[in-house]
């Protein structure tokens, strides 16, 4: 009777460390999957071109979980321009979020009176005067939709059956 317990009691610390160790780690990398997928849509539906990303592209993401700290990267170099906007229009049209103080709508390259940047050609014939664009909050809408919907839920429902489908075998 005692051995059974023995066997019983292991049996229930090996599922607590798996559960302690894996759930959040498996659960971390299916939420910020999600919201990346999720994100990646939210562009697709609302940029009229792609950005000009000489290499690396607005939806490449890097996920790094170390123990209980998680973090979602764009790997793209103005991924922040395009989510809260640049320039005039991008100031004057904040997204929900863009309330941040710190955040910058010019390029720090000379405007005109008005705040448009003027573009020419190789011969220096003027081309183009571009006054920014409104933010398009792809990864704050994508994030307030896994919060608000409680995707969350799901996903750690999803998560704890995975690692304990693995356990008890």
């Amino acid at each position: 009777m005692i051995k059974n317990l023995d066997k019983v009691i292991n049996n229930l610390k090996h599922v607590k460390k798996e559960l302690e160790n894996n759930i959040n780690a498996l659960f971390f990398k299916k939420s910020l999957n999600w919201i990346a997928n999720r994100a990646d849509q939210l562009l697709d539906s609302s940029l009229s071109f792609e950005p000009n990303t000489f290499g690396t592209d607005i939806r490449e993401w890097e996920i790094t979980i170390l123990g209980n700290y998680a973090k979602l990267e764009n790997k793209y170099e103005n991924s922040a321009a395009v989510e809260f906007g640049i320039g005039v229009v991008g100031k004057e049209h904040p997204t929900e979020h863009a309330q941040i103080s710190h955040y910058q709508y010019d390029m720090r390259m000379s405007t005109d009176d008005e705040g448009r940047w003027s573009f020419y050609d190789q011969k220096g014939d003027f081309w183009y005067k571009f006054s920014g664009y409104k933010g398009k909050s792809f990864l704050y809408n994508a994030f307030m939709e896994y919060k608000q919907k409680n995707i969350y839920k799901e996903i750690y429902q999803k998560a704890f059956d995975e690692v304990m489908r693995g356990v008890i075998k």
